[in-house]
């Protein structure tokens, strides 16, 4: 079994207390690691740009909502990895997992906070699953679908966040 192999199967167990992972994911090299961060959010300023260019320049406004809507992600994918780019470099990367320091109230509250906002996913996703059912323009249908996709998207990472890393001892 491989190191990632080994991480995924602690990580599926869930035998691991959540302060141990900083320790796992810096087994690599944390300079290559901020290095690399780095990196990807160049290509992600580098395409904010583009996008933004290729919004003005496209007739089409279905083509300026794609860009758009690449150009939104771009600029969220470019602060995350800005943030943790910081964490890492700060004096203690444990900032990144600390939400321990809560302890069992905070988590309890995050927890129920969490699963108040998948409801909404929830009630988001089916809003505009019934609005694709009752349209016929393709590139609005086109468009929408983007948009159930993300919703989607955000209610697993919220049921991830709830099932896996909150279920994890306080």
């Amino acid at each position: 079994m491989n190191l990632i192999e080994g991480f995924m199967k602690k990580f599926e167990d869930h035998k691991f207390k959540i302060n141990q992972l900083p320790r796992m994911l810096f087994i690599l090299s944390q300079q290559k690691l901020i290095e690399t961060l780095e990196k990807h959010r160049e290509l992600e300023l580098r395409n904010i740009k583009m996008c933004e260019a290729k919004e003005k320049e496209m007739k089409s406004l279905g083509a300026q909502i794609m860009f758009y809507q690449i150009r939104m992600d771009s600029i969220k994918h470019a602060y995350i990895l800005k943030t943790l780019k910081d964490i890492l470099q700060a004096e203690s990367p444990d900032i990144l997992w600390n939400y321990l320091a809560d302890k069992y109230i905070g988590q309890v509250a995050s927890k129920k906070e969490l699963e108040i906002h998948a409801e909404l996913e929830k009630e988001m996703i089916h809003a505009h699953e019934e609005l694709l059912k009752k349209i016929d323009n393709t590139g609005l249908k086109v468009i929408l679908q983007t948009i159930v996709e993300d919703e989607k998207r955000h209610h697993k990472m919220i049921m991830h966040m709830i099932n896996n890393l909150l279920a994890l001892d306080p």
